[in-house]
């Protein structure tokens, strides 16, 4: 349907400890739809890591580096892994750490406090402000792309940019 990884994941995670549905495929897709309504917050996210550690895709380690991230940032780095083909990516718990390294430090003030308090909130400068550090590696017109899709989806473009190594 469109939802994004976190959610979907967390829809899993809620379907399995519901119990008893009686018509699962219902449930999901009224789940999915809800889902997509809004992004992702601390909730969903809290299901989507449990389920990855279950899983063993993701260590203790990164789960907690996860967990103690804003919430905005932590759905982002697990958002770029889901979104990786399957194999593509050998180490999921260094994947996402490196992804939640690279934001934070490519990160101001102003886009911290934009993650923790939610998209609406941005502040000063649009938001924008950790595309500086990627100015003489993009062109213009990039820049412009990437101001045109919103600061999250900027940063979930560039961390999966860099985390490819260009």
């Amino acid at each position: 349907l469109g939802a994004d990884g976190v959610s979907c994941l967390s829809i899993l995670c809620r379907l399995r400890s519901n119990g008893e549905v009686r018509n699962p495929s219902a449930w999901v897709d009224k789940a999915a739809r809800t889902a997509m309504a809004k992004a992702p917050g601390a909730a969903e996210l809290e299901h989507a890591l449990s389920t990855l550690q279950q899983s063993a895709i993701i260590d203790d380690n990164a789960i907690e580096r996860l967990k103690n991230a804003p919430v905005e940032v932590a759905v982002s780095a697990v958002s770029a892994l889901l979104a990786q083909d399957a194999g593509q990516v050998r180490n999921a718990s260094a994947y996402v750490t490196r992804n939640l390294a690279n934001a934070q430090r490519g990160t101001t003030p102003s886009v911290t406090t934009m993650a923790a308090g939610g998209a609406g909130n941005i502040v000063g400068g649009g938001g924008f402000e950790f595309l500086d550090r990627w100015k003489g590696d993009i062109d213009d017109k990039a820049m412009a792309a990437l101001r045109s899709v919103g600061v999250k989806d900027a940063m979930e473009i560039l961390m999966e940019l860099d985390s490819k190594g260009a």
